[in-house]
């Protein structure tokens, strides 16, 4: 009897060709739609009528209830301009030729004193154009670095989709904000001191160009610190750890010496915990606790609340970090996706824009299972679900009907279901994507990594979809 014969796998290849290509197509027209539409809105988008707003505006709180597109960006040309003129950046002393609006400066002075004052060559709506285009040029560089760490056929396409698709990446462009860009440079310096994806660079040319890559990170946002522990299990990485450290500290002391009511205004805004959370634009863990447990036994954002909320962070923090060091056996994205989601989780106030920052941790995590195989399939179906509920827009769309641009809490008369489930749509899935983060660690064991036997490692060879 003649053997059944085997299928052809030519017309799944070609099949599967053509549907990434189709998928790749309508990801690319659809990102490149919207940021069109976005980069072309008036400064006065607010006081338009409601046709003549971009197609995002009625997505996300902050483009209903908050300032005009760039104001994020405009606390930088700000700055610049206040650092031009000897007076403080983190005020709000109205200055000639300065943003309409903006928000408060919270940064490094040297990011007042290179990007402000850089930004201050152009117009403000020029400006911030300019910075749109920056982070498509960074969107287009980590799809690459990402790409190349993906296995198979099926997972850079979707991983290109989800990046290019996500809606809080489309508020981050719209507020001219620096998270996205700060867990970019951070994940992409991992990526290329580990020469994963580049083993053909030399040794010294990766650690040069993955060095500048993280200082750039923490210089830009200080919260990349928390990828240290990273860094420290690998002696050849201390360097790069201290020189971070040292460029912060060096560029950042003349002016706080200088001016000590600087360091108190920065102090307060980044090194301890924020005030005034407890509204629709946040998507913190802390803060979907409040509304399910705080509030309702009485309590309101008190001193005892704070006190909480820092102490929770503090654990948080320091028990990762504990976890990521002691690992037997953890690659740096591991280790880097654990460490960026314990800061999100902690944190109180994720607003919106900081989602696209967790969907590139989230990304690792992905990338850390299907690289690895590191535990059952079951998380990576989480781990996709969680990317995707973080990639599309909330229901803020339907639970604020009136968008009312001129009120500023439009939360205040929802009820107390609506207010958790909008968070909870967003905090869970960030808790859900560092809950499989430490699962993948703990895989490996604790404690010293255990020597080979017969030369073969115990880790299964990566099997890309």
């Amino acid at each position: 009897m003649a053997a059944p014969r085997a299928e052809n796998p030519r017309p799944r290849r070609r099949r599967l060709r053509w549907l990434t290509a189709v998928l790749y197509l309508l990801a690319l027209g659809l990102h490149l739609y919207l940021v069109g539409d976005l980069i072309s809105q008036p400064l006065g988008v607010n006081a338009l009528e409601l046709q003549e707003r971009p197609q995002i505006w009625p997505l996300f709180n902050d483009t209903v209830h908050r300032e005009g597109p760039g104001a994020d960006f405009f606390a930088v040309y700000h700055a610049g301009r206040c650092l031009e003129h000897g007076v403080s950046p983190y005020g709000f002393t109205e200055l000639p030729a300065d943003a309409p609006y903006y928000y408060r400066f919270r940064y490094l002075p040297v990011v007042g004193q290179t990007l402000g004052r850089l930004s201050g060559r152009l117009t403000p709506v020029t400006a911030w154009r300019a910075w749109v285009l920056v982070l498509e040029v960074i969107l287009a560089a980590l799809i690459w670095v990402v790409r190349r760490q993906a296995g198979g056929a099926l997972w850079p396409c979707l991983i290109t989709c989800l990046l290019l698709t996500a809606s809080p990446y489309f508020l981050e462009l719209h507020m001219g904000q620096f998270t996205f860009l700060a867990v970019s440079l951070a994940v992409a310096a991992l990526i290329i001191l580990d020469r994963s994806g580049f083993p053909r660079w030399p040794a010294w040319t990766a650690t040069a160009i993955g060095s500048l890559f993280f200082v750039l990170a923490v210089l830009l946002k200080v919260f990349p610190l928390v990828l240290l522990p990273v860094l420290l299990r690998r002696r050849r990485w201390w360097l790069v750890a201290a020189v971070a450290v040292l460029i912060m500290v060096l560029t950042a002391s003349p002016h706080f010496l200088a001016h000590p009511d600087d360091w108190q205004a920065f102090r307060s805004m980044n090194l301890t915990t924020p005030t005034g959370s407890v509204h629709a634009g946040n998507f913190s863990f802390p803060y979907l606790v409040y509304l399910l447990v705080w509030q309702p036994l009485g309590g309101g954002e008190n001193t005892a609340w704070f006190v909480s909320v820092g102490v929770w962070r503090v654990l948080l923090l320091a028990g990762t970090a504990v976890a990521v060091l002691a690992a037997r056996k953890v690659s740096p994205l591991g280790g880097a996706a654990a460490l960026l989601l314990a800061h999100f989780v902690s944190y109180p106030q994720v607003w919106e824009h900081h989602l696209s920052g967790v969907l590139v941790a989230g990304l690792l995590v992905a990338l850390s299972w299907q690289r690895e195989r590191a535990g059952p399939r079951c998380l990576i179906w989480i781990a996709g679900l969680a990317l995707v509920l973080l990639a599309v827009p909330t229901p803020f769309v339907w639970l604020d009907r009136a968008k009312d641009a001129t009120v500023t809490l439009p939360s205040g008369d929802w009820s107390l279901a609506a207010r958790i489930f909008l968070v909870a749509v967003k905090a869970l899935p960030t808790l859900a994507l560092y809950a499989v983060s430490l699962v993948l660690i703990g895989r490996g064991g604790w404690g010293r990594s255990q020597p080979r036997v017969s030369g073969v490692s115990a880790a299964e060879p990566s099997q890309g979809l």
